[in-house]
């Protein structure tokens, strides 16, 4: 779906807040990022209630991540899958899942790594409040500052913000790695 066919949806649901807001959170289900900046734009324009539009961006997302998730989890059952886990080592998906709330934190960041990495942690049975909860705050961080930058910078603002994300993500990622180290030495 792409910005004009979003924006032509929403024109004619404009009169029912309601469906506005289905058509909002099922836009995410399709690209999420691109779906959070076209809603921006266009509450910018002022052809959607930045309130609901942000609220159905939130929820559309979170149900999406969720949902691959839950896709991991029921493939987690079929042969294919076990036999996939009994090539790994207890020990390596014991690893897995105990750095997994560092990498889903990190997914909603760094563009193409959602998919792999909820399906996997549902596959290897990540605890499901664990991932709901860090699901829920990043796309808490992330979607409203990415649909604030688009309503208020526009589409470039917004392609700035999407470009320094996985900088940002890395560098996150880096100091969550070293920060055990550090505080122990300190310690000591």
């Amino acid at each position: 779906m792409d910005a004009g066919t979003l924006e032509t949806l929403l024109r004619s649901t404009a009169s029912m807040p309601l469906l506005t807001a289905l058509v909002i959170a099922a836009s995410t289900l399709l690209l999420e990022d691109a779906a959070t900046i076209a809603v921006g734009l266009l509450a910018s324009q002022m052809l959607v209630d930045p309130a609901t539009a942000v609220a159905a961006l939130m929820i559309g997302t979170v149900t999406g991540d969720l949902g691959l998730y839950a896709a991991g989890r029921s493939a987690a059952g079929h042969r294919w899958a076990a036999r996939l886990q009994a090539k790994v080592s207890p020990a390596a998906i014991a690893k897995l899942t105990s750095g997994a709330g560092l990498a889903i934190a990190a997914a909603r960041f760094i563009p193409g790594t959602r998919l792999p990495i909820f399906t996997a942690s549902g596959l290897l049975a990540v605890p499901f409040p664990r991932v709901a909860l860090i699901v829920t705050a990043m796309s808490a961080i992330w979607t409203p500052a990415l649909f604030w930058i688009s309503s208020t910078a526009g589409a470039a603002g917004a392609a700035r913000l999407g470009a320094a994300a996985p900088t940002a993500a890395v560098g996150a990622l880096a100091l969550a790695l070293l920060a055990p180290k550090l505080l122990r030495r300190r310690a000591a």
